[in-house]
């Protein structure tokens, strides 16, 4: 063979080992085109942050509340804010005020809002833009044409009573009828209550909220109370002060009910919905009564004093919000979850 020929042979042989290589190398090379996985994904209550989270996990067993908080921990901000935006209604303030109430109920029917009183006091202490009632500043919306609304003062729950929705709503409610008291007072002197403890066995022993406060309205570790408890603190209350006016338990009632029978009579009611942006409530904490019952708390509770309405939504005096507005069919969807439960002063 010739020099020419061998240079010839050599040529093809190596175009064809580099054609075989190249084939290869593409062939069995990876590449890495599956999406990233949201840290947060499709699990609920990234918005209950661990600035929510003082309850109390170790005292009452709050496992299932320790691990929806931590499930925060690690997700970005941008998914956080995103998350919250789409699980909470847009609220609008208007010139009313609001209240929190409470009453206990059975096992398989109740529990409350770690969120709702057991929010730190962060932002609270500055009324977040409020007035010392906390009503908020700016426009406020007008009732639309075949609504009602009232104009009704509001009194928020914070500092001084971190889980005390229910009994400030209701100090809202007589002030509103012009009974001269304040919250403390109510809390400390009307409001029917029981501490936690537990017995020789370890066993955890508290409140029937149905009837009393569960822990004190003062402590951020607390839990709250159901409309007969309420009920209970407000006639105290009207019966030392001489009057004739009675609170009445009217759970049960529809909120068109409501609506159409009171507020467009001008008559505010106390209702109880969840907090957080009428967060979806759950069942959380077991414990036993005095009289042996065994009862469970429903996370989110909260006690609002609803004043008005129009087509889209429920005007009310939030003792944690102050004076605002909140979906009107979301409203509905949370009362109902909290058994309809409303008292009215007359």
């Amino acid at each position: 063979m010739n020099r020419k020929a061998l240079i010839a042979t050599l040529s093809a042989v190596l175009i064809m080992l580099g054609t075989f290589i190249c084939n290869y190398v593409g062939t069995h090379t990876k590449t890495n085109d599956s999406p990233k996985k949201n840290n947060i994904g499709d699990l609920r209550g990234s918005s209950y942050s661990d600035e929510d989270s003082s309850f109390d996990e170790s005292s009452f067993e709050e496992s299932s509340l320790a691990e929806e908080s931590s499930l925060t921990d690690g997700s970005s901000e941008e998914s956080s804010e995103a998350e919250e935006s789409s699980s909470s209604p847009e609220k609008e303030t208007v010139d009313s005020e609001a209240e929190d109430a409470g009453g206990k109920i059975s096992v398989t029917e109740i529990p409350k809002d770690p969120g709702d009183d057991n929010e730190p006091d962060g932002g609270q202490d500055d009324n977040g833009g409020q007035d010392d009632n906390g009503n908020k500043g700016g426009d406020t919306e007008q009732p639309a044409e075949g609504s009602h609304m009232m104009t009704v003062e509001n009194i928020l729950q914070r500092p001084q009573l971190p889980t005390g929705c229910e009994i400030t709503a209701l100090t809202i409610l007589l002030n509103h009828y012009g009974f001269d008291v304040d919250k403390l007072t109510m809390a400390r002197e009307y409001l029917p209550r029981q501490e936690f403890y537990y017995d020789e066995e370890g066993n955890l022993y508290g409140a029937d909220f149905r009837y009393q406060f569960a822990g004190d309205p003062e402590d951020e570790n607390s839990y709250g109370c159901y409309a007969p408890c309420i009920v209970t603190a407000a006639n105290s209350y009207l019966s030392d002060a001489g009057s004739g006016m009675r609170a009445s338990d009217i759970t049960g009632n529809s909120l068109d009910y409501l609506l159409e029978n009171y507020i467009d009579k001008d008559i505010p009611v106390l209702i109880w919905i969840t907090s957080n942006g009428l967060h979806e409530s759950y069942l959380t904490s077991v414990w036993t009564t005095p009289d042996g019952d065994t009862v469970q708390w429903r996370a989110y509770e909260h006690c609002v004093v609803l004043t008005g309405y129009n087509s889209g939504n429920i005007f009310v005096s939030d003792p944690l919000e102050g004076n605002i507005a909140y979906d009107r069919l979301l409203l509905e969807q949370r009362y109902t979850e909290l058994g309809n439960q409303a008292i009215i002063i007359r």
